[in-house]
Formats: structure tokens, C-alpha cells, sequence
């Protein structure tokens, strides 16, 4: 009897109870999205940074560095050994071979394999097929190569993340003290000559006697632009333009110093 009467007696939420806590469900929800969203885009612009700056590191990075195994071109002054007689050397080149997509300079990502021993020019190989544990046998590679290195290139293929190909123009100073960028990716020439052709870096030199008037001879001004490679296939750009390959992806202005 008492169990009966128990029973009868509890009592469930009254409507204005259960409408009074939907309201503050409510209003607690919208308070976190208003928080979370803005923290959100925040994480997100902050990521998109840390991505950007570290791609373009690794260009500067490479343009400024002589690995062992790269080769001048037959048109460049070279060292004993065929190497370019400097990284500035090296630049000059690789900007020059921006002009098309297919021997541009390419920039990814790919894990490399620890427990292998390191190829001649000091690069880790790319880990194939096992099983890798970050940190343990593997770590995480920032290359960049151009499209016809048929060496290094070939890492693509086991590319973490996105790929990207790098158009460098030119920056060529205005009467006005401006810069505008030159007619096409890869050329380069007398900056005070409105571009007039330069084809070797040991030209690329300011005139001793007139500093001055030739202040741009210590270093490259370039306009580049990255582009996404997708899917990440060198075939993909062949017979291509930079016209092909849509908008770029990331844009900045860059210097290469002697």
C-alpha cells in the first residue's frame, strides 16, 4: 500500500520546467558556437600560416644550399667537379628554369626512411612499402627538386600532403623607384634595363665605378607563385603552361643574394 501510494505521489517536470531548461540548453549552445567557430577559423588561419611560411622556407632554403650530386649546366661557369661555383650560381639557373612548368621547381613533403643509410648528396630515401614509426624510423621531409631531376624527383610519388610547382618572374625596378614584374617567368636581365638579357649569373653583377646607378646586383628580385600539382604526376605538366595550371596557390616576393 505505502509502494502504491509512493508511486502515485512523484511528480515528472512541469511543461514551464522542461521549457525553461531547453532555453538554457539553448543558450548554452550558442554560446559555445560563438566561441568555438571564431577559435576554429583562428586554428585554422594559424595552420594555413605555419603551411605557407614553411613552403617558402623550403624554397630559400634549397636556393641556398650546393648539394653534391647537382650538376651546373654545360652554359654555366662550373668548378673542377662540374658543381656550381655557388648557390648564388644555382639560383640564377633554377630561376631560369621556371619558365615552364615541366622543369620548374617542384616542393613537397615525404616521410624519410631513417634506417636506411642517406643517398651521396645527404638526403634521406623515401620509406617504401614498411611500416614507419614517425620519430623512430622515419621523419618528415621538406624537399624541393626541379621537375627534371629524374633523381629526386622520383620521391614525389610517396609525396605526403599537397605538391606544388614555383613560377619565379622577375622584378624589374620602374623609373619611379617601383617594381613591376617582367614579361615572362625565367628570364632575367639588367633590372636598370628594363630587363635586357642577362644569360649567365658572373654578368649579374652591379658596375664598381657607378654603385649607385646598379645597386641590384647583389641579389634577384622575383615575383613567385606557387601552383598545385594535382594529381602529384610530373607527366601531368608535360606540353603544359603556367596558363594551364589556373591560379597559384600562394604568392610573395622573394630575394636570392649572392
Amino acid at each position: 500500500m505505502k509502494a502504491r501510494t509512493f508511486l502515485k505521489n512523484r511528480k515528472g517536470f512541469t511543461l514551464m520546467e522542461t521549457v525553461i531548461a531547453i532555453g538554457i540548453i539553448g543558450v548554452l549552445l550558442v554560446v559555445f558556437v560563438s566561441l568555438f567557430v571564431p577559435a576554429k577559423r583562428i586554428v585554422r588561419t594559424a595552420l594555413a600560416q605555419q603551411s605557407r611560411e614553411r613552403i617558402i622556407n623550403t624554397l630559400k632554403t634549397e636556393m641556398d644550399i650546393v648539394r653534391s650530386h647537382e650538376q651546373a649546366p654545360s652554359d654555366a661557369k662550373q668548378s673542377s667537379e662540374g658543381k656550381y661555383t655557388s648557390a648564388f650560381d644555382k639560383a640564377f639557373y633554377w630561376i631560369r628554369k621556371t619558365k615552364s612548368p615541366s622543369t620548374a621547381i617542384a616542393i613537397f613533403s615525404y616521410r624519410g626512411d631513417l634506417s636506411q643509410p642517406r643517398r651521396n648528396d645527404g638526403s634521406l630515401r623515401p620509406v617504401t612499402g614498411q611500416k614507419d614509426i614517425p620519430g623512430q624510423n622515419s621523419m618528415l621531409v621538406n624537399t624541393a627538386c626541379l621537375m627534371d631531376d629524374t633523381e629526386r624527383i622520383s620521391d614525389m610519388k610517396y609525396a605526403v600532403g599537397p605538391v606544388f610547382l614555383v613560377k619565379l618572374t622577375q622584378l624589374i625596378r620602374s623609373g619611379n623607384g617601383t617594381y613591376e614584374t617582367a614579361k615572362s617567368p625565367g628570364s632575367l636581365g639588367n633590372p636598370n634595363t628594363k630587363g635586357q638579357g642577362i644569360q649567365t649569373p658572373d654578368r649579374y653583377v652591379y658596375d664598381t665605378t657607378n654603385p649607385k646607378e646598379t645597386p641590384w646586383g647583389g641579389s634577384i628580385m622575383c615575383r613567385a607563385e606557387f601552383y598545385l600539382l594535382t594529381p602529384p604526376d610530373p607527366n601531368r605538366v608535360k606540353n603544359k603552361t603556367w596558363e594551364d595550371m589556373g591560379k597559384p596557390f600562394i604568392e610573395t616576393n622573394l630575394p636570392f643574394r649572392r
